[in-house]
């Protein structure tokens, strides 16, 4: 635990000397983003995902033809068309399962970079946020969820930077072909662009999920309900992280008031610098980014009620929902930073506070730290 705590408490040391710096810190944020790339990539026999995906890349047969192999492939988990061909070209290669990780593990961090740099603010805030909620869980836990969330992320800054709706569409559609969870990415992306007011699209989250809610509690079918707005196949894949059996504690409905929270946070940020003109504030990709932020924030709030026994479907959510979030709140840093600071004091912090907890809780499958070496 010492490795992970000690590099933790110097990624936050760094943080609080940035924390309210007006600059945007680009190399040493890329530094940091490599290596938090690499500490993920080149670990051996260490994350909760590693003996599935190492017996799955060992499944993998390479005397047939890349199509022939996926459908004769009889590993007891089907995984997604994308990732099966990286397991399979870097296998007929000669590479090893290490590979995909240090791909899957630079590849989401450096995305990850990539879409903070579109945005003004402080980056080392943005970074502090994304490795307190997404160390563990998309670089040391869903390999296939971090390419996908990688890649969701270039087709935001493509959308944002390059102005190109096509790359974009393509790198949403290459998404869903490593986790196909990726859907609802998307489906937040197009959501975003519904509501023009924030305060507004937070009451028709909170109105949702309020009505299906008492629906559920009167008798209603949860699978009925969601199959009434989503195709079969998306509602009983839903319905299977119901069934999942983890511990439900009252920490995971306190984290889903605070994830709500975030989005009433953003709402009265954005009226507040609406009320007094502040220019650059919510106009442009800052607009963008505050309501698919709170897009993100609402569908994982709602999840976890929906589905609170089980954090693997709505850390999906949120891992992307934080990154989101940090950008979006980072668009203030430009105007009376020392204003806010309580409120950036407090969100880091509970970050910090989440981090620990999810490091003890997956401690045993982390410690100790091994690598291929």
């Amino acid at each position: 635990m010492t490795f992970y705590l000690l590099g933790y408490l110097i990624i936050f040391y760094i943080a609080a000397l940035r924390l309210f710096a007006l600059r945007n810190d680009l190399p040493l944020t890329l530094a940091l983003y490599i290596l938090i790339g690499i500490v993920g990539g080149i670990r051996f026999e260490t994350g909760m995902d590693w003996p599935q995906y190492a017996d799955y890349f060992d499944s993998i047969s390479i005397e047939q033809t890349p199509i022939e192999s996926y459908l004769s492939n009889n590993y007891k988990l089907a995984f997604e068309f994308g990732y099966f061909i990286l397991n399979y070209f870097i296998k007929l290669l000669g590479g090893s399962i290490s590979f995909v990780f240090l791909i899957a593990s630079l590849f989401c961090a450096l995305c990850t970079y990539l879409l903070s740099s579109t945005f003004t603010g402080n980056r080392i805030f943005i970074f502090t946020i994304y490795v307190s909620y997404n160390f563990i869980y998309m670089h040391f836990s869903t390999v296939r969820q971090s390419i996908a969330a990688g890649l969701f992320f270039l087709g935001l800054w493509a959308y944002l930077k390059l102005s190109n709706n096509k790359l974009m569409l393509l790198l949403f559609a290459l998404s869903a072909c490593f986790q196909i969870s990726s859907l609802l990415y998307i489906f937040i992306f197009f959501c975003s662009f519904l509501f023009r007011n924030i305060y507004r699209c937070i009451f028709f989250w909170t109105l949702g999920t309020s009505l299906l809610f008492a629906s559920i509690h009167m008798g209603s079918s949860l699978y009925k309900l969601l199959s009434s707005v989503l195709p079969t196949p998306f509602a009983s894949k839903l319905m299977e992280y119901e069934t999942w059996d983890y511990t439900l504690s009252i920490r995971t409905y306190l984290f889903g008031l605070y994830i709500a929270g975030c989005a009433l946070n953003l709402g009265w940020l954005a009226a507040k610098k609406k009320k007094h003109n502040v220019d650059g504030i919510v106009q442009g990709k800052e607009e963008f980014a505050l309501k698919i932020a709170t897009t993100s924030l609402m569908l994982s709030a709602t999840l976890i009620l929906l589905f609170p026994n089980n954090f693997a479907l709505w850390t999906r959510v949120f891992n992307v929902a934080s990154v989101l979030f940090a950008c979006a709140l980072s668009t203030f840093y430009y105007s009376t930073p020392k204003k806010y600071k309580l409120i950036f004091i407090a969100h880091t912090v509970v970050a910090a506070i989440s981090f620990v907890a999810s490091l003890y809780a997956a401690q045993e499958a982390m410690v100790p730290y091994k690598t291929v070496w």
